[in-house]
């Protein structure tokens, strides 16, 4: 199984659990948004992160998931797990019940020209020079991650 079907089961999954909760849920994961979560479901503004085996001991956030979970007081967290199995697993954490070591996050953008570092919570930027850099291959986005 490979990560888009592991994602794509896991979000099936989620999306069950919601209806069975009586709530309309709405996928979104596929519109490529960048509003940092898979599922919208009244209120609840849903990530979901899948795994083919057991649940791994770390989870990080991407730059738009941490940004999501900043910004909404009604972000939960989706935890799908053992999907090679036939009876997978899950776990929901609201906003209110994740726990861990925070980090800064930035947004790095580069083009031909200029390198820009975003703040992930306050969408402002930090750092910005112009630089002879030609990138050999299409960056979309990246991550610098510090313990400061």
């Amino acid at each position: 199984m490979d990560n888009k079907e592991t994602q794509r089961r896991a979000i099936k999954i989620a999306m069950d659990f919601e209806k069975s909760q009586k709530r309309k849920p709405k996928n979104i994961s596929e519109k490529q948004s960048g509003n940092g979560y898979d599922i919208e479901s009244g209120s609840r503004k849903i990530e979901v992160k899948g795994f083919s085996g057991n649940l791994p001991s770390r989870i990080v956030f991407n730059y738009y998931n941490y940004r999501a979970y900043k910004k909404n007081k009604n972000f939960w967290l989706y935890l799908v797990y053992n999907l090679k199995s036939r009876k997978p697993k899950f776990t929901l954490l609201n906003k209110k019940e994740m726990r861990g070591e925070e980090y800064v996050q930035f947004e790095v953008k580069l083009d031909k020209k200029k390198l820009t570092i975003l703040d992930a919570l306050n969408d402002i930027c930090v750092y910005s020079r112009s630089c002879g850099i030609a990138p050999t291959k299409r960056i979309c986005h990246a991550e610098l991650v510090s313990a400061s």
